[in-house]
């Protein structure tokens, strides 16, 4: 059959050709492309896989990844969000939106690093491209939407710039003001009515036509029935790559809670909470959102400074649904999940796989799984779930209890004895880190209302939340105008491009029917005419408000002398295990088995070593090269030596 061999392989810095070694007219030089229309030319059919692919069953996919320094997390989702929205005005203008920036964010989305699995010296340099990327596009943003507002028409008045497609008549409020939203499209919508503030004081209740609601004495939310922003605080033994929770005692303490802000049409709660334990404290600085939409939005800045490491913080909403099916929104479509997969091995293989999986697996269960905006448990009739910027992983237990982690803080890249893991995941290297120090803001909202999580209804919603509207006010003697619409439809949209002229939302279908000419799940390209009333006025004024703040405060990769001390320590402990296991290998028989393992183990032990001994450079602030290289030479060597080791003792020669 047709077998695809890698040309060339990880951690050889000058590979050899392989083609040296074999050679035969069967055996040729390709690229996938090529090596797929090869098989296809000569195979009536070929066997379809379906599914998301994420299990790790084989070989791991590492899901501790997803929650692993969560602030690059929350720094990226802000670049990406303005981005997007900066070149959908840029196109909408007819302006050139330089390939440049979208080149240098992508650079941070590469393998390793938006993981979170380097070293720290990689994630400082990811977080000041963030904040360039940052400061420029949200001065371009500025730009690009005055230019907009020049070239409209608009009368003076207040106005929201509003990036989502869907039509909205809601008494709506952003934690600031509350305001009626009418609007019917992607475009520049006139605001008329104000939700005005009233005096005196507010039982922390709130009622709307989808959800009643009062807050409980620990900070918790409960609304029809449903229990929301409970915090759940656990040890978490594992590393970059993997996480390894277990329970912790902790109390929550609810410092204030007040309201600051409420009408006929809003209420806006503040809130600090306490977070205490053995290891520290975290402190929440918390903001709840209340109007006639059907979103509970909650958003904190969380202060972890005080806290020392090993631990995950998450937030929870327990739905006592047992019965639902689960639905996450990955990048371009809709996934119905299990609670758990259990289809994994334990840390005994069967016969027939061993010799051949000799990488990393996740092993017994996982329950943590990826999502990429929110996580429902829905039915024909209702969706129950929640809504969140940034953050990537979530599990949902038999009780209907959803957790989204916020914060998961470790100490090593990688480390060995991870319960959840079984193999080598990366090198014995101190983060201090991915200790996530520091304060950062989340957003995440709670919804439970009566349609399906692939209805236009439920999107409509989650797109306001998404793309929240962004207040414009305006000075224009010579407008007339009151709106300025460009683009209305219920396709979700990620972006415009410009091809030959013309204007195109980059939108994907994530429902269960055919949407114009989008299939169920497909992605493309819907035009958007750019029509604007006038030519640019010069002397109009306007002022944009609500650009989304950069989301990560104060945070440092603070270490302590002790810190120092303990990786010392363990190094002294690997050499002098080396040494004696080196004493033992030299009385034993070459090529035997006992002599293989015992190299193998050596090569480890030895590998270890020069990871503890790049930890102690990396801290202290001196160069890496030669040490690094050497490291490099020894896990090839390593590598190299799972082969070996697994010939032998399979038995074979």
């Amino acid at each position: 059959g047709d077998v695809v061999l890698l040309d060339g392989y990880d951690l050889e810095t000058h590979p050899e050709d392989p083609l040296e070694y074999v050679s035969g007219e069967n055996i040729v030089r390709t690229d996938p492309e090529r090596f797929v229309n090869s098989v296809k030319s000569r195979r009536k059919s070929l066997p379809v896989v379906n599914g998301e692919m994420i299990s790790g069953k084989y070989a791991s996919v590492f899901p501790g990844t997803l929650s692993t320094r969560v602030y690059l997390k929350l720094e990226s989702d802000v670049v990406y969000r303005l981005l997007t929205r900066t070149e959908v005005l840029n196109s909408l203008l007819e302006k050139h939106f330089e390939k440049s920036i979208w080149k240098e964010y992508l650079k941070t989305l590469n393998h390793d690093n938006i993981c979170g699995v380097c070293t720290d010296f990689v994630h400082r340099s990811m977080e000041r491209s963030y904040r360039k990327l940052y400061s420029f596009l949200a001065n371009e943003f500025r730009n690009s939407a005055a230019s907009l507002i020049s070239k409209s028409g608009l009368e003076s008045g207040r106005y929201v710039l509003s990036f989502s497609p869907f039509e909205y008549d809601v008494w709506y409020s952003n934690g600031k003001i509350c305001y009626k939203l009418r609007s019917s499209s992607i475009g520049i919508f006139k605001i008329t009515d104000h939700d005005a503030n009233r005096k005196g004081k507010r039982a922390l209740k709130w009622k709307n036509r989808y959800y009643q609601l009062h807050f409980e004495k620990d900070g918790s939310i409960i609304f029809n029935g449903i229990k929301a922003g409970v915090f759940l605080l656990e040890k978490d033994l594992g590393d970059t790559y993997s996480s390894d929770p277990k329970e912790m005692k902790f109390d929550v303490c609810v410092l204030d809670i007040h309201t600051t802000s409420f009408g006929n049409h809003h209420m806006i709660v503040k809130m600090k909470r306490k977070i205490s334990t053995a290891g520290g404290s975290i402190v929440t600085d918390e903001t709840i959102v209340l109007d006639e939409t059907p979103l509970v939005k909650w958003s904190a800045w969380i202060d972890t400074t005080s806290m020392k490491s090993n631990y995950r913080l998450s937030l929870l909403m327990e739905t006592d649904d047992d019965r639902s099916t689960i639905f996450a929104k990955t990048p371009f479509d809709i996934v119905k999940r299990p609670r758990v997969d259990t289809d994994l091995f334990s840390n005994e293989l069967p016969q027939r796989f061993k010799g051949v999986l000799l990488a990393a697996r996740e092993k017994d269960t996982v329950r943590d799984f990826p999502f990429q905006g929110f996580v429902c448990l829905s039915d024909e009739k209702k969706s129950t779930g929640v809504f969140a910027k940034a953050l990537r992983e979530y599990s949902i237990d038999e009780k209907g209890v959803i957790r989204i982690t916020l914060v998961r803080a470790v100490d090593w890249i990688a480390k060995e004895k991870v319960s959840t893991r079984t193999g080598d995941a990366g090198p014995r290297i101190f983060v201090p880190g991915a200790r996530c120090k520091g304060k950062m803001r989340f957003d995440l909202a709670f919804i439970s209302i009566n349609s399906d999580v692939h209805s236009e209804e439920f999107f409509r919603w989650y797109q306001l939340f998404e793309n929240e509207p962004v207040r414009v006010d305006v000075k224009n003697s010579q407008g007339i105008l009151r709106e300025l619409s460009v683009y209305s439809g219920n396709l979700p949209y990620t972006g415009a491009v410009s091809v030959h002229n013309r204007i195109f939302l980059r939108v994907y279908n994530p429902y269960n029917k055919r949407v114009s000419n989008l299939e169920p799940g497909q992605i493309g390209l819907c035009e958007v005419q750019s029509v604007f009333p006038s030519k640019t006025v010069e002397n109009i004024e306007s002022r944009i408000y609500d650009i989304p703040q950069f989301p990560v405060k104060k945070r440092n990769d603070s270490f302590s002398k002790n810190d120092l001390v303990r990786i010392e320590k363990q190094l002294s402990r690997l050499e002098r295990k080396t040494k004696l296991l080196r004493e033992r290998a030299s009385s034993m028989k070459r090529n035997s088995l006992s002599f293989h393992r015992a190299m193998h183990k050596i090569l480890s032990l030895q590998r270890t070593q020069l990871e503890l001994k790049l930890s102690l450079t990396l801290c202290k602030g001196r160069a890496i090269d030669r040490i690094a290289w050497e490291l490099n030479e020894l896990r090839s060597k390593r590598r190299t030596y799972d082969y070996i080791l697994e010939l032998a003792e399979s038995g074979r020669s």
